[in-house]
């Protein structure tokens, strides 16, 4: 599960598409049949990518999210 809890919200956003793109490109070469999917929780859900900027990365970079709740350490919601 990626944390937003760094300096610049919109860095760790950068960091985790990026990262993200990567696994899913070295998935798509040696497992074609897995999707990678990015975990976040239901407080970054409704702030940080509820934002245009993240919704617009999402959209355009095709990422899978599995939306968690911490407190219950529960998944909430899978958005593909």
């Amino acid at each position: 599960m990626k944390s937003f809890i760094g300096a610049s919200a919109v860095k760790d956003l950068r960091d985790a598409i990026g990262q993200y793109v990567l696994y899913r490109s070295v998935l798509r070469r040696l497992d074609p049949g897995r999707a990678p999917y990015l975990a976040i929780d239901a407080e970054t859900a409704l702030t940080l990518f509820s934002e245009p900027l993240a919704e617009y990365l999402v959209i355009d970079e095709q990422v899978l999210l599995i939306i968690v709740d911490i407190t219950t350490e529960r998944i909430v919601e899978w958005r593909s």
